[in-house]
């Protein structure tokens, strides 16, 4: 893993625990990352599964309107679509429905953005990240 690819894993997995985004993860914050750890891990073992280029297809087929975001309502049918692709077996709706359980804790009940999405569920990091970083004044 490149060194700007970990920067952006931690980047990610920053805000996503930074729940108040105040640019320090407090103790309760960092109460829910235990919670999750292992479903995270679980949830990562999926990127050897879709490449960068299904996931990237599939997010666009749903994200009419171009915004870069996949709603929770939205996911179900994401998940599927993109199962669809993988030269592995398609996932079940029992699999389909962990998944999003799983990304919707892990991404504290909010709609995804698809580069952070995608750094869970795609083969490859998306180039095009800027991660904002908040430093001390």
């Amino acid at each position: 893993v490149s060194t700007q690819s970990t920067g952006t894993y931690l980047d990610t997995f920053f805000r996503t625990f930074d729940t108040d985004d105040n640019g320090v993860i407090e103790l309760d914050e960092m109460a829910s990352i235990f919670t999750v750890e292992e479903k995270f891990h679980n949830a990562l073992k999926l990127r050897k599964r879709f490449t960068k280029e299904n996931f990237d297809r599939v997010f666009d087929s749903l994200d009419k309107e171009g915004t870069g975001i996949m709603t929770v309502k939205q996911l179900p049918k994401f998940v599927s679509d993109l199962s669809k692709t993988s030269k592995q077996r398609k996932l079940t709706d029992k699999e389909i429905s962990n998944i999003c359980a799983r990304l919707v804790q892990i991404f504290n009940y909010k709609d995804f953005k698809r580069t952070e999405l995608s750094l869970i569920l795609s083969s490859h990091c998306p180039k095009n990240i800027k991660a904002k970083r908040k430093t001390d004044a």
